[in-house]
């Protein structure tokens, strides 16, 4: 009986850390490599491009939104939307 609650403690507690390591973040790509495999945004952070992720609509100084996992010691991109920009605060004259 302990081994199971054990076991479903295990369980649950995984699904809490996974859970709790995904992230998004927005930025513009300030590069993306020839193979299509990795990226950078401007935060200086590099994704590595899931295989679901569709680039073909996005290239660099676009500004997008990540959603991300850390997958084997990489951040690893599972969803990408290009983002709009942020309206800028009106000038003073």
């Amino acid at each position: 009986m302990a081994v199971k609650r054990l076991a479903t403690c295990a369980a649950l507690s995984s699904l809490v850390i996974n859970s709790a390591l995904a992230a998004s973040a927005t930025g513009r790509i300030t590069y993306m490599a020839s193979d299509g495999h990795q990226l950078m945004l401007d935060n200086s952070d590099m994704y590595a491009v899931g295989p679901a992720v569709d680039l073909s609509s996005v290239g660099v100084a676009d500004r997008v939104k990540v959603d991300w996992d850390r997958q084997g010691g990489e951040n690893v991109i599972t969803r990408m939307v290009k983002a709009p920009l942020t309206p800028s605060s009106p000038s003073r004259g």
